[in-house]
């Protein structure tokens, strides 16, 4: 077994599915060595609905995990994928003492403090800031003014937050399935961009869209850093709701149609013929083309609608990525790239990341994935111990870019 310090795990509260996802590290590269996948119970539109449902399947898919892996998890990064997840720009400024020490860790922590006080409610909590730039006495594109010397600091950052019961409830969530220790909460769309894009694209500018089950939610990546992230309360569940209302079938019938025999390039063609539960059903063409382009106009003139908004509706050079299982509709990246005007592809696992299961390098896993490689960045070992678990607190363990950890050196790599 290879040193405790080399393993990760993150885990995605998904509406459909829980997924677990156990890495190991060798140098660079990094190992899917454990994974599962339950149904899950208790979300609704990304967020802890009770929490009691979530206990059960969430231990059922740890411990799954566990057995493939042999790794006992005391911990992880999770995703949050709610809809009251905001990102919002601010700025902030600090006097430095006149000593000639430069500027420290704890300068730092006063000025962001100081950003945040003006434009961050204190029913929310903060999940990641992200500096856009350093000022040290005007002097700006300052990426690490750390050990510099000044008298007057500023910052432009951007802050993600979401409201404190949300953010409570996956953690208490978290606490009550094994004492599980929270290491990280990451949205999804941040987590999926993780493990599908590289340095070069965030520096070109280019958005991630997870399209999840009652989720759509999206992260646009210019300049290399984040500079937008939403989520819509909508997804691939609504799709399979209206085909069956409309085709008076079952819920498990209309995903199976979604899947197989939706295109979304909404052509004409014969009839539908599927075989069920020993029973056959014939579905027009012409009926599963209208709901499904109907609900996927609502939800992607509501992406670009937000895209608009932030200044970034055809202004990305590297396009969207999709991922989440809502997209692996046939032809929704044609469809997505009609409708935005844009680049658009299915995204993949970067190649620095391999398992002997290639079931688990698939779209489904990619918000699990990436919560893993952002596990490994934010903690360079984990207890294995289940009698040392505490309490996370993502944003405190990382509130700036610039460590030596993983995701810094798979920037480097793509570059």
């Amino acid at each position: 077994m290879e040193d405790k310090a080399r393993y990760a795990v993150g885990i995605d509260f998904g509406s459909n599915k829980f997924r677990v996802v156990v890495g190991s590290r060798s140098g660079d590269e990094i190992s899917v060595v454990g994974y599962a996948e339950v149904d899950s119970e208790g979300v609704r539109r990304g967020a802890i609905s009770d929490l009691h449902s979530p206990i059960d399947p969430l231990i059922e898919a740890i411990h799954n995990a566990e057995n493939m892996s042999g790794y006992n998890i005391s911990g992880a990064s999770v995703g949050l994928n709610s809809v009251s997840i905001a990102s919002t720009n601010v700025e902030g400024m600090v006097l430095m003492q006149d000593d000639g020490r430069g500027v420290s860790e704890a300068d730092l922590s006063r000025l962001e403090e100081a950003a945040m006080k003006v434009k961050v409610p204190n029913n929310r909590d903060i999940l990641d800031l992200i500096p856009f730039e350093y000022k040290l006495d005007g002097q700006g594109n300052i990426r690490d003014p750390l050990g510099m010397t000044g008298s007057r600091l500023e910052i432009r950052a951007n802050v993600v937050s979401a409201l404190l019961p949300d953010v409570n409830n996956i953690r208490q969530v978290c606490d009550q399935a094994d004492n599980l220790e929270v290491h990280a909460i990451m949205p999804a769309a941040m987590a999926s961009a993780e493990a599908v894009i590289t340095g070069r694209q965030r520096e070109n500018g280019v958005g991630v869209i997870n399209f999840g089950g009652n989720t759509t939610s999206l992260a646009v990546y210019d300049e290399g850093e984040l500079q937008f992230v939403t989520v819509i309360p909508m997804g691939s569940n609504d799709v399979t709701r209206d085909l069956a209302t409309i085709l008076a079938a079952t819920p498990e019938l209309a995903e199976e149609v979604k899947l197989r025999y939706a295109d979304c390039q909404f052509g004409e063609g014969k009839d539908v013929t599927i075989k069920h539960r020993n029973d056959e059903y014939v579905f027009t063409r012409k009926d599963i083309n209208e709901v499904v382009e109907a609900r996927l106009d609502e939800i992607f003139e509501e992406v670009h609608k937000r895209l608009k908004a932030v200044g970034y509706d055809r202004r990305l050079p590297e396009g969207i990525v999709l991922v989440g299982g809502g997209a692996k509709m046939k032809n929704l990246d044609l469809y997505v790239r009609t409708k935005l005007g844009m680049a658009v592809r299915i995204g993949e696992i970067l190649p620095i990341v391999s398992s002997s299961a290639p079931e688990v390098l698939k779209i489904d896993y990619a918000t699990a994935i990436g919560l893993m490689m952002r596990d490994m960045s934010e903690r360079e070992f984990h207890e294995s111990s289940r009698g040392k678990r505490g309490r996370g607190g993502g944003f405190k363990l990382k509130m700036r870019k610039g460590g030596p950890g993983i995701l810094a050196k798979i920037s480097k790599l793509f570059h």
